[in-house]
């Protein structure tokens, strides 16, 4: 459904001086999508994005990294049966966790500048920093860089993501017992 399509809500209230016609909060899958969506129903789309690359936490702490990860050790699991010259399995329990490392950094890569290519070629402006808002229609970015930036518009998008549970009776101390994010 488009924005101009949701007629069962009440419209937005006008916004003085707008900078743009849609905030969404969150670079995460909802929040490309929303973006995008606005975009290309017309609007004037800022994303605002805490982290250093668009993504969330399913591009960078699960689902992606966790598939990486995974076929990566089982590509490495078939060279140590395929090549018995490489009899030395200390050498290449050496190479594993950077071999790892190194295949999902290049996999974050990849896919951040798919994510950043779709998102300039709808024109949606990426602000880096932490939203808050400070009154109806307005948010304030706390940026990267220590700058606060005022943005306005009449219709938001809330899409912050999620965390790892925590189970109760369970302490994650992150060095013994990790969870999905400190484990990467």
């Amino acid at each position: 459904m488009s924005l101009e399509q949701s007629t069962d809500r009440p419209h937005a209230a006008p916004v003085s001086n707008p900078t743009h016609d849609l905030i969404v909060i969150g670079g995460g899958p909802a929040g490309q999508k929303a973006a995008i969506q606005g975009a290309k129903a017309g609007l004037k789309v800022a994303m605002v994005e805490r982290e250093r690359r668009v993504g969330g936490a399913c591009v960078y702490r699960g689902t992606i990294p966790s598939k990486t990860l995974r076929e990566t050790a089982l590509a490495l699991s078939r060279l140590r049966r395929r090549a018995p010259l490489l009899s030395d399995q200390s050498a290449l329990e050496d190479i594993a966790v950077p071999t790892l490392m190194h295949r999902l950094e290049a996999v974050y890569d990849a896919h951040s500048v798919f994510l950043a290519d779709q998102l300039q070629r709808n024109d949606i402006e990426v602000v880096r920093g932490r939203g808050a808002f400070k009154a109806p229609g307005v948010v304030q970015v706390y940026t990267l860089t220590g700058r606060i930036i005022e943005l306005r518009a009449a219709h938001m998008v809330i899409a912050t993501g999620s965390r790892p549970r925590l189970p109760p009776g369970i302490p994650i101390d992150h060095e013994h017992i990790l969870d999905s994010d400190s484990l990467l």
